[in-house]
C-alpha cells in the first residue's frame, strides 16, 4: 500500500500522464484505501493525525474529512446529520447561545449555561432517552425524556428563570420528566413558587433513578432545582 500509494503521488506530480478528471478521482480511491487500511483500531484521530501532511494534495482533505465522519458514525452507531440539519442545529445553539450571555458553546449541540450546568439541544431525528452523564441530574423540557435537556452538576439551588431555551422561552415551568445520574445517592429537588403566600413548595424529589413523566400535579411546573440535597426523613 505504501509502494502504491508513493507512486501514485509521483504521477499526479506530472499532470500530462493524467486528465484532471482521473487525478481527482484516482486519488480519491487510493487514499480512501490507505485510511481504511491505517485506522485499524486506532480510530478516527489517529489516522487523522498521521495523514495530515497529505493534506496539501488536491482532494485530500475533503477525502480525509468524508472518511473520518463516516469512521465516527460506524464506531458511535450514530446517524450522520445532513447538511440541513447541521445548519439548523447550529441556528438553535446560536439562539441559545444570544438568549444567555456569558454561556458558551462546548460542543455540537451542547451549551454550558454557567459551571456546572449545560443545556442540550437535540439532535435532529433522535428520540428521547434517560441518558444523563455520570454525576449529573438531567430535567428534561417533555415527557420521555424529549425536547431540551437541562444538566446539573454543580450543588446548591438554580433558579429556572435564569436561563433561557433557544427559542427565547424561560427554563422555569418547563420540566415534564427527569433522570438523576448522580452517585452516592444524591438527590435533587424541585420546587415550585407559591405567589400567593410568597414560599417555595416543594413538588418532587429525583432519586438515583429516572421519571418519563413527573405526572399532572407537578408537570411544567418546576421554577426552582435544590441539587445535593438532604432527603426529608
Amino acid at each position: 500500500m505504501k509502494t502504491k500509494l508513493l507512486a501514485y503521488f509521483d504521477k499526479v506530480h506530472r499532470p500530462e500522464n493524467l486528465t484532471c478528471y482521473l487525478k481527482e478521482n484516482l486519488m480519491r480511491n487510493v487514499i480512501r484505501e490507505s485510511i481504511l487500511h491505517l485506522v485499524g483500531s486506532h480510530g478516527r484521530a489517529f489516522f487523522l493525525a498521521a495523514l495530515m501532511p497529505l493534506s496539501i494534495a488536491s482532494g485530500v482533505g475533503d477525502v480525509l474529512a468524508e472518511q473520518g465522519d463516516a469512521m465516527e458514525d460506524s464506531m458511535t452507531g450514530e446517524r450522520l446529520l445532513t447538511d440541513d440539519e447541521r445548519v439548523e442545529l447550529q441556528g438553535q445553539v446560536d439562539s441559545a447561545l444570544k438568549n444567555n450571555p456569558g454561556a458558551a458553546q462546548i460542543n455540537q449541540n451542547q451549551i454550558e449555561l454557567q459551571e456546572g450546568v449545560v443545556m442540550t439541544v437535540p439532535l435532529p431525528g433522535t428520540r428521547g432517552t434517560p441518558d444523563c452523564p455520570y454525576e449529573w441530574v438531567c430535567f428534561y423540557e417533555h415527557q420521555n425524556y424529549d425536547g431540551y435537556r437541562l444538566e446539573i452538576y454543580k450543588c446548591g439551588q438554580h433558579d429556572l428563570f435564569q436561563w433561557r431555551m433557544p427559542d427565547g422561552r424561560f427554563w422555569n415551568d418547563k420540566i415534564s420528566s427527569w433522570h438523576n445520574h448522580q452517585s452516592d445517592g444524591a438527590v435533587a429537588s424541585a420546587y415550585n413558587w407559591n405567589d400567593r403566600l410568597r414560599q417555595w413548595d416543594h413538588l418532587f424529589i429525583t432519586h438515583p433513578a429516572y421519571d418519563e413523566y413527573v405526572g399532572d400535579r407537578d408537570n411544567d411546573r418546576t421554577d426552582l432545582i435544590g441539587n445535593c440535597e438532604v432527603e426529608p426523613g
